[in-house]
């Protein structure tokens, strides 16, 4: 890796990478703020890449710009600039995809959330209730919740043709994951479904949409290729976005299957700014491109 060209694009995951929670959520470290104000530039800008929609987003204070965002688990591209978010791309379902989804995500008794550019559409069902309210209630911030309309039936929401993911909240993901795909296959659907374990997740978005993808949809409007970009994660969802970019870390804490595909497994924790550590590492070895460097010598 020494003998590369400096990296030049610094894409993290958020929830068990990035933020400092226990096991999901939490904030920007102080310490982890404080290290992205030093590495990140003009020529080698911060994206974060995660499964939340706009509206479910940490507050972002403090973290240097330029700052780019893949949403919705790579279904949405958006630039924050000035403190307004600018939407660069978005590949949604087909409203029969969706509709099907749906229809898939029901039969299993899940609640659901219907994700548009603009809004979040919840309908309960008989399992994930408490999950989807603690989920809200920890990771969207009150002037936010507007957004979040909760609706007895979906089919006027799903007649929009806006639908750009859907997330059926249920138990044991992993398990739920493998019903759904069978159902939607026996359906003829070519989507993509994705359990977001240990979150009791499981998100339906068109095919070929992941973290990867929208890794190499911001790499083709930054004029880069994605081998520039360094990518953090911890989950299994961003195992296309660690083996789509030149050099992917995952985190002590990460799941077994990430760290089996990624380049490095860090010795720290989320929870022990482990992005921050190894970001001051690769400014110290000269990898990442045109550090501002004033503070990135060893601590």
């Amino acid at each position: 890796m020494e003998d590369q060209e400096p990296f030049r694009l610094v894409v993290c995951d958020l929830d068990g990478t990035l933020l400092d929670g226990e096991h999901s959520g939490g904030s920007f470290s102080e310490e982890t703020k404080k290290v992205l104000k030093q590495v990140i530039s003009f020529a080698c800008p911060l994206v974060l890449a995660t499964a939340r929609g706009i509206s479910e987003l940490p507050p972002l204070d403090g973290l240097p710009e330029p700052l780019f965002l893949i949403l919705y688990g790579g279904a949405v591209c958006m630039e924050l600039r000035d403190g307004t978010f600018h939407q660069l791309e978005a590949q949604q379902l087909s409203r029969r995809e969706a509709g099907e989804a749906v229809r898939a995500a029901e039969a299993e008794g899940a609640s659901l959330w219907l994700f548009q550019p603009d809004q979040v559409h919840i309908k309960f069902g008989v399992k994930g209730v408490e999950e989807s309210n603690g989920w809200m209630e920890q990771h969207v911030a009150a002037e936010a919740k507007s957004v979040h309309a909760k609706l007895e039936d979906l089919e006027a929401v799903l007649a929009e043709d806006r639908s750009l993911e859907v997330v059926a909240v249920l138990p044991e993901p992993d398990a739920a994951k493998e019903r759904l795909e069978r159902r939607l296959q026996g359906a003829g659907m070519q989507v993509d479904v994705l359990s977001q374990a240990p979150d009791p997740f499981v998100s339906i978005k068109a095919s070929g949409v992941d973290k990867g993808s929208g890794l190499r949809r911001l790499c083709a409007h930054l004029a880069l290729t994605p081998s520039f970009a360094v990518a953090f994660g911890d989950g299994g969802n961003d195992i296309p976005l660690l083996t789509t970019a030149g050099y992917g870390v995952a985190v002590a804490n990460a799941r077994e299957t990430l760290k089996a595909v990624a380049s490095k497994t860090s010795t720290w924790r989320n929870t022990e700014d482990a992005v921050a550590q190894e970001l001051l590492l690769l400014a110290q070895r000269r990898l990442l491109a045109a550090t501002r460097g004033a503070a990135v010598n060893a601590r």
